[in-house]
């Protein structure tokens, strides 16, 4: 893994992560069939209502294991962030998606996702000080310090 090696080397990281790929597997899983919707632009996304949310966690969490495992396998102390016990990404929910549906542009409401517009870097130092490597995993938008 080209990132273990640079954090070998001394770089510092903060590995930030989704975990689709987890979120289609459990869905399956659990006989879930997740909604897609298309931008206008042609990007594909999952939409993920609050009744994803605790799917997202679990995917999520399970994903940032198996991460800390390898990088703990090649030698590297991560250490994963789980928000919202560890508010380190601040981001700002969409208020509506953009999607095409039956060829036709539409608004649609309820969506959870978003895009991280800062980090509190103290916690995040602090932790590099100490010789970490993190992992932080992505949780839903955040807006003043609580979920949105």
């Amino acid at each position: 893994m080209e990132l273990a090696e640079r954090v070998k080397r001394g770089e510092e990281w903060l590995l930030v992560h989704g975990a689709s790929s987890y979120m289609d597997n459990l869905s399956r899983a659990l006989n879930i069939t997740p909604k897609y919707v298309m931008s206008p632009g042609g990007f594909k996304s999952r939409f993920v209502n609050s009744s994803d949310l605790e799917l997202f966690r679990a995917a999520s969490s399970l994903f940032s294991i198996q991460l800390v495992s390898s990088f703990g396998q090649q030698g590297i102390n991560a250490v994963p962030l789980y928000p919202p016990d560890n508010i380190s990404a601040i981001a700002r929910r969409k208020d509506a998606l953009r999607a095409v549906e039956n060829g036709k542009v539409r608004l649609i409401r309820g969506n959870c996702s978003g895009f991280i517009t800062s980090f509190k870097n103290k916690d995040i130092f602090t932790l590099w000080d100490l010789g970490r490597f993190l992992s932080c995993l992505l949780w839903p938008a955040m807006r003043q310090g609580r979920a949105s």
